[in-house]
């Protein structure tokens, strides 16, 4: 990765100060206080009512529905039947308990403000309410619709400070939304309702909660099917992308960019195992770090993700919320992907589910990718020195003949021949041989270009295709070649191992029109150099 290191704290900037934590310790606190009080007071316990109105709302706060990073509840309806019916203090104390028994079995929730804060965000509305109206628990419609809009107001102050302090990942305009839906649902089924359990207690808090719990799954799963839509659209755009991508890493790519477009993550990276380092190494990020982290940062994630079979939510100490999905085929894991949500923002399971669906999919693509690339190049490299075979070397000669022709090119061919192999293999064994083999192919790859074709053609013989190279630029090449072949010594089982090479040039327009003539050529002339006594370059003109 290029680009400054700083440290990890630096980079996420968590030694500021996080005024948004603050402010929940601080509603926590008031919330708790207010409860106290309205407990105190002694004219809140009416068990029967209480506990009844208590379960309920407690199921209702378990399932709340998280949207766009807040939460829409239908226990909010029943808040506003206990203040219409019982009374602020009654209805303080419910959602106080109701807000802080959901919390505590929350898995988002690890802190004690963070276990308070719920509930008392509940109960700091419901008394703005009872202040807006007047602080008179009644019936009334116009009392109603001031208690809710009071109830909703904090809500929406809670949403907007938690923009203004930087900590939402959601869509404000899409909050605000759901915020009035929510209240409208809360207005007119806590009106109803409040009038029903007046004439029947427990028959209309059960209906009551089944009615809520049935429109809230019809918003839930219109939401699910929202988020499914999503992730369609985000796999089916990765997918639009892959004809016009080369590797499977830049699938990996593409996916980690689009996630953007769903998770707004802070930061996004893949890891990938390099089996040459041994370790995990950062294939790709996105990051909105104002310069790309170092070390430091991608040490401290992979100590938490390494060795994870299954995807999973983590709390890194300074960097917050992280979610880790394992890349893998049906049994191995060949990579990590890891997104880092913004600052105060905690990823959920159903998100988590959601990205390990479109990662799975996509993992599975690049892995077959990886295995395709695999074979292609098995197919095509030799497998004693890792250099082309002849198949694929004849394929790229059409082809940079071709271009050649188009481009009014020239390009030369050289045919190079072992000197005495079977001799080398009969003195001292084809183990010998074979290391003689692969010196001379890394020899060539450490002396030509990378825009030179080297192959072995068969044998004790190789090809290289020189593109650009007119004869005598070859010639002089191969002379060099020749003569640096010939100072190189091996050491196998304790005896110095010496070996010459003979070549055979031709040139691409000089010596014919056709590749396959030129193959002919150069092929000749490599005969003429092992007559001449051999470690010879010979040329097409000087047969």
């Amino acid at each position: 990765m290029a680009g400054k290191t700083k440290k990890l704290s630096k980079n996420y900037s968590m030694h500021k100060i996080n005024y948004w934590q603050i402010w929940r310790v601080t509603v926590s606190l008031a919330g708790f206080i207010l409860t106290v009080f309205y407990l105190l007071k002694g004219s809140v316990l009416q068990p029967g009512d209480f506990f009844a109105l208590l379960i309920v709302s407690f199921i209702l706060e378990l399932t709340a529905i998280e949207i766009y990073g807040s939460q829409i509840k239908g226990s909010y309806v029943f808040y506003l039947v206990t203040l219409l019916l019982k009374g602020t203090g009654f209805a303080v104390v419910l959602s106080f308990l109701a807000g802080l028994l959901a919390s505590l079995l929350s898995r988002d929730e690890k802190t004690l403000p963070g276990y308070f804060f719920e509930g008392a965000k509940n109960s700091l509305g419901i008394l703005l309410g009872s202040y807006l109206a007047g602080y008179l628990p009644g019936e009334d419609f116009f009392l109603a619709l001031i208690y809710t809009a009071g109830f909703i107001l904090v809500d929406a102050v809670f949403m907007i400070l938690k923009a203004f302090f930087g900590e939402n990942a959601g869509s404000t305009k899409e909050e605000i939304f759901y915020y009035g839906l929510n209240g409208f649902l809360t207005f007119t089924a806590g009106v109803l309702l409040a009038e029903a359990i007046k004439k029947n207690f427990y028959q209309a808090l059960f209906l009551g909660l089944l009615l809520t719990e049935a429109f809230y799954l019809v918003v839930k799963i219109n939401q699910k099917l929202l988020n499914q839509n999503l992730d369609y659209v985000t796999l089916w755009n990765i997918s639009r992308t892959f004809h016009r991508l080369e590797t499977p890493d830049d699938m990996l790519k593409a996916m980690l960019q689009e996630l953007k477009n769903i998770f707004s993550y802070h930061t996004g990276v893949i890891y990938t195992y390099s089996e040459s380092l041994g370790k995990y190494i950062p294939r790709y990020l996105n990051t909105d770090f104002p310069e790309l982290p170092g070390p430091a940062f991608h040490n401290s994630l992979l100590s938490e993700v390494e060795n994870r079979k299954t995807a999973a939510l983590i709390k890194h100490p300074q960097l917050g919320s992280i979610a880790v999905v394992p890349l893998q085929n049906r049994r191995d894991v060949f990579g990590y992907l890891v997104i880092v949500a913004p600052k105060g923002q905690n990823y959920s399971q159903s998100q988590l589910r959601r990205l390990e669906n479109i990662s799975g999919q996509v993992a599975l693509a690049v892995y077959n990718g990886y295995l395709y690339l695999r074979l292609k190049e098995f197919a095509q490299k030799d497998e004693l020195t890792g250099l082309y075979n002849r198949r694929y070397f004849l394929e790229r000669l059409n082809e940079e003949h071709l271009r050649s022709r188009r481009h009014k090119l020239n390009y030369t061919i050289v045919l190079l021949d072992i000197d005495y192999f079977k001799k080398i293999n009969d003195t001292y064994g084809h183990d010998c041989g074979d290391l003689v083999l692969n010196d001379f192919g890394r020899f060539l790859k450490d002396a030509l270009r990378r825009t030179d074709l080297i192959a072995r053609y068969g044998g004790e013989e190789f090809v290289v295709l020189l593109p650009q190279t007119g004869k005598k630029e070859a010639y002089l090449l191969a002379e060099r070649l020749r003569e640096k072949v010939k100072e190189r010594v091996l050491i196998f089982q304790g005896q110095k191992v010496k070996y010459t090479v003979s070549m055979g040039l031709a040139t691409y327009p000089e010596d014919a029109k056709e590749y396959r003539e030129l193959l002919s050529l150069a092929d000749k002339a490599l005969y003429q150099a092992k007559n001449r006594g051999r470690d010879k370059v010979v040329m097409v003109n000087n047969f």
